[in-house]
């Protein structure tokens, strides 16, 4: 690692251990399961020590991004994880097809819906989104994996795309995952389907009424269209 990114890290670090707060950090962990260990450093107070650190005069240079990312999810507490999804968003118009292994270890590394869930949306989302050549065979990998957070990223990564969402593509995915017994797949065709059901209402309810779907799946669905 070249010495500008070893003094980055090193000063994120020391930033984020003088906040921790082990008194919150248990609520915390508790929250996830007790599957990571936190600092204990809420998401305001995160927001502040983070500020510099993310401003472009400060950041690592993007051909030197992964091994900070990377050296990040090593750590043992999960408010690194979450700075790192903060800080490469930071870089989302310089995504590439380069940029790909580098959102597939955040999201099959330390896997939960705490950062799956963005990585997913807003990373690979955007990823795919300029980059949309990479949608078909990524998706496809995803969904051959035997990974459940890799199929609830090939629906997840939909969730902002609203009006510029390939309906069909994403018909075919929750077709292919619809006997998948996992919750939080389940739940991620519902969370995307409520979501595309604010701009395409009649679709949603056709391929819901259409179509064998967990239930998990279409009581989330259809939580916007009862509402109306």
């Amino acid at each position: 690692m070249d010495p500008h990114s070893s003094i980055y890290l090193a000063i994120v670090e020391k930033a984020y251990r003088k906040e921790a707060s082990p008194i919150d950090a248990v609520p915390m962990s508790k929250y996830m399961r007790n599957q990571f260990n936190f600092l204990g450093i809420k998401a305001p107070r995160r927001s502040e020590i983070s500020r510099d650190f993310l401003q472009k005069a400060t950041r690592p240079l993007y051909d030197k991004l992964a091994e900070v990312i990377i050296e990040l999810w090593s750590l043992e507490e999960r408010e690194f994880q979450y700075f790192a999804i903060v800080l490469l968003e930071k870089y989302k118009k310089d995504f590439s097809h380069d940029t790909l292994p580098l959102i597939e270890h955040m999201l099959v590394e330390k896997s939960w819906w705490d950062t799956v869930d963005p990585v997913a949306s807003k990373l690979a989302g955007h990823l795919f989104k300029i980059n949309p050549e990479l949608r078909e065979p990524v998706v496809e990998k995803w969904i051959s994996a035997g990974n459940f957070w890799l199929e609830r990223s090939a629906i997840l990564f939909w969730l902002k795309y609203k009006k510029d969402t390939d309906w069909d593509f994403l018909k075919t995915t929750i077709r292919r995952l619809r006997n998948s017994e996992e919750f939080f797949v389940q739940k991620a065709m519902g969370w995307v389907l409520r979501e595309y059901s604010k701009v395409e209402p009649s679709r949603v309810r056709e391929f819901i009424t259409e179509n064998e779907l967990p239930c998990l799946t279409v009581r989330e669905g259809l939580k916007f269209l009862k509402k109306q």
